[in-house]
């Protein structure tokens, strides 16, 4: 299991260098055969596997990873060429409205969307990238908006950096304290909401503390002992 989990980890680097350099058409066909891929995945696996195999499965997060890359490289050649700026500086108004349509879509997604499709990432995936790529090329083209001094603002970034351990521990928190509050406690659904988000944030800044900062630290001074003695 834990070969399957690092996995994509250890992937992901080579992948990077392999799609740095390539062209804008190119990196949009290879999204459109990521969506394809994942399409048909979904499509022949049975029913009672879908959420397992292909929503928990950490090895099929590759498939996000390297959409997310893809969109990242589209915007940093949308940053670096010139006409592209001078296009999408005039689309400000566009990109506000792209990326509050994908809050939306991506909401009202998590709402609605009927239980059998609950596992079909690429749900998620459409309304992501909207806002990804909208807020992204807006902070490039246009970086005195508000949006994007709202989004580099310290409490976002903050926000930001403990955004992963926040998921990859929310599940855990919900699962083993929400039950416990509301049987110990008698909390209503709100108050626990509330307290469940709290917890999960202080772990997940805890988390990134100790992993991200300290374990990296740590880690690179191994490093660079290692190569000191060679």
């Amino acid at each position: 299991m834990f070969r399957i989990i690092i996995l994509p980890v250890l992937v992901f680097p080579l992948i990077l260098r392999f799609l740095v350099g390539i062209s804008m058409k190119n990196l949009m066909i290879l999204s459109a055969i990521l969506v394809g891929l994942y399409s048909v995945f979904w499509l022949l696996c049975p029913t009672i596997w879908r959420h397992s195999v292909l929503y928990v499965n950490p090895s099929m997060r590759l498939f996000d990873s390297v959409l997310g890359l893809c969109i990242g490289l589209w915007v940093i050649q949308i940053r670096d060429a010139a006409k592209w700026q001078l296009f999408f500086s005039k689309k400000s108004l566009w990109l506000y409205i792209f990326s509050i349509s994908g809050v939306v879509l991506l909401i009202g997604l998590s709402v609605l969307l009927p239980g059998r499709l609950k596992s079909f990432s690429l749900m998620y995936w459409i309304p992501t990238a909207m806002i990804l790529f909208s807020l992204t090329t807006l902070n490039y083209t246009n970086p005195s908006n508000p949006l994007s001094k709202l989004l580099n603002s310290r409490p976002i970034q903050w926000l930001g950096r403990c955004s992963f351990s926040f998921y990859m521990i929310h599940a855990l928190v919900i699962r083993y304290c929400a039950e416990y509050l509301r049987i110990s406690f008698g909390f209503g659904w709100c108050d626990r909401a509330l307290i469940l988000f709290v917890t999960t944030l202080l772990l997940a800044q805890l988390s990134y503390w100790l992993i991200e900062v300290k374990l990296t630290e740590q880690l690179n001074c191994l490093v660079q002992k290692i190569v000191s003695h060679e």
